[in-house]
């Protein structure tokens, strides 16, 4: 574990240690040490474990490492982007999501056909940080708001 904990950005490994984990499980290990030794940026990873397994983590660690030690200027998108088919599984990995991404000063934003407009609001205007939605919600706000497709 010392070795995989090395990789990830300080403020990642305090919040490891904070959750008095022994170790981490296979696919955690597997996937912090592919994604954060792909020094070109350009790999594609594809994480595939049994249920509870510990692939939120996986997936997660070491993206927001990576996401906090670009150390660009705010830019105006989302970094991260997750996409799910069930609304309760968004809901479930907001609340897994945000504590990680706090420690590296990101927020999470759900969107999904029960969010509501404030919320959805705070999202479009801050939208730093990691977007949770639907296929069917990406595609709405793509089609309300066709300025945003533009780089």
């Amino acid at each position: 574990m010392k070795q995989e904990l090395a990789l990830l950005a300080v403020p990642l490994q305090d919040w490891v240690r904070s959750q008095k984990w022994k170790s981490f499980r296979p696919i955690q290990s597997a996937a912090i040490t592919a994604l954060l030794s792909d020094q070109s940026g350009q790999g594609d990873f594809i994480l595939s474990a049994t249920t509870a397994s510990g692939k939120t983590e996986a997936a997660f660690l070491p993206l927001l490492t990576k996401i906090f030690k670009r150390n660009e200027e705010a830019r105006p998108s989302y970094e991260i982007l997750y996409l799910s088919p069930l609304k309760a599984l968004i809901n479930d990995m907001n609340e897994r999501v945000t504590p990680m991404a706090k420690c590296v000063k990101r927020s999470t934003y759900r969107r999904h056909g029960d969010i509501k407009g404030a919320e959805r609001a705070r999202g479009e205007s801050r939208s730093r940080g990691i977007l949770l939605t639907t296929p069917e919600s990406l595609e709405a706000q793509f089609i309300r708001s066709p300025e945003n497709l533009n780089p």
